[in-house]
């Protein structure tokens, strides 16, 4: 078996990968390292109260980004997983996140993700909903983060149409949009730890 991993990892290293997940990496972590990542807004305020809502991408000066996930059997879901040194590739130094499931169709892995809701006062709630989408184009990808906010409750109408009034660009929160559009590397599998 680790023959085979070998010859087969000897042959796609030779040819470039092309887009998976393959059978060959069921059972795997797979490592993709991010390598560049662009903020990007949609039909939102440009009010600065609000900045904090925008997704910043990482510091790449500080530490290696990954997404890291272990492709199951049959190669329609993943588990997520976390790992202290991920540059390491150790899999002794990786856990799995069991709540993390994402789903994978035609080359594409998606995981939906909870981010708390936010009061904003007067029985109004800003709720956002969470994606990451990570394009599997063989030995590079792309990934797309995103943030959907909706307005909740009777008196969201009213601070929409207050927030709209006082932003330069005349935009809101609801169905704003804030988001990340990244290159990713694919790095490598290794076996996980049982």
């Amino acid at each position: 078996m680790a023959r085979a991993l070998l010859i087969v990892s000897l042959l796609l290293a030779a040819c470039g990968r092309s887009p998976g997940p393959h059978p060959e990496e069921y059972g795997q972590l797979t490592y993709w390292l991010l390598n560049q990542a662009t903020p990007t807004s949609a039909d939102c305020t440009d009010d600065p109260r609000f900045d904090s809502l925008r997704l910043e991408p990482p510091d790449f000066y500080s530490a290696s980004w990954y997404y890291i996930y272990r492709v199951n059997e049959g190669g329609q879901t993943a588990t997520g997983y976390d790992c202290t040194n991920a540059q390491a590739y150790d899999p002794h130094a990786c856990w799995p996140l069991p709540e993390q499931v994402w789903q994978i169709a035609d080359h594409v892995a998606t995981l939906d993700f909870d981010v708390a809701a936010t009061s904003l006062g007067s029985g109004c709630v800003l709720k956002p909903s969470g994606r990451v989408q990570i394009f599997d184009e063989g030995d590079r990808g792309t990934a797309r983060v995103e943030v959907r906010y909706q307005l909740v409750g009777d008196a969201c109408d009213d601070l929409e149409a207050h927030i709209r009034a006082n932003s330069q660009n005349g935009k809101g929160l609801r169905d704003c949009v804030h988001g990340l559009d990244e290159v990713i590397l694919f790095a490598r599998t290794v076996e996980p730890v049982s």
